[in-house]
């Protein structure tokens, strides 16, 4: 009696999913320091940034956005610079969190910063460095 034995494989329960590169849109860095950066991947943008909540740890957060989205959120952002609100605008991102948009004006001088809840957790808060006019446009790509 002969046994044969033969090893099949079976790939039918996978499901390979080809990733699109990231496009480097910007970033922002202070002191040789990346601390917010943004790239595309199809059509999604992604803003990666370093929690300055943690400054002795390296800790990165990230959310994302659609394209239209991405491009309502920076003539948003630049709009408020001229005459910052009082208050800080908050922005629900669909299920995944939110975002708040802060801005100070000291001695004349406008800055920006995004806080971020991850999820509908609102415990778990990310916040970005401090970024000037110029820092945005470095952010979203536009060279002004």
């Amino acid at each position: 009696m002969t046994l044969f034995m033969s090893s099949t494989f079976c790939f039918s329960q996978l499901d390979i999913v080809e990733t699109k590169e990231k496009e480097k849109i910007g970033k922002v860095k202070k002191a040789f320091t990346t601390y917010v950066e943004t790239y595309k991947q199809g059509d999604i943008y992604t803003f990666r940034y370093k929690d300055i909540n943690y400054q002795q740890l390296n800790e990165w957060k990230s959310f994302s956005v659609t394209e239209k989205s991405f491009k309502e959120l920076y003539v948003l952002i630049l709009k408020n610079f001229q005459d910052p609100p009082d208050d800080y605008i908050m922005i629900n991102l669909k299920g995944k969190g939110s975002i708040t948009l802060n801005y100070t004006k000291n001695l004349g001088v406008t800055s920006f910063y995004f806080m971020h809840a991850v999820d509908n957790n609102t415990d778990i808060i990310g916040r970005t460095t401090y970024m000037n006019k110029k820092d945005i446009n470095k952010l979203f790509g536009v060279d002004r």
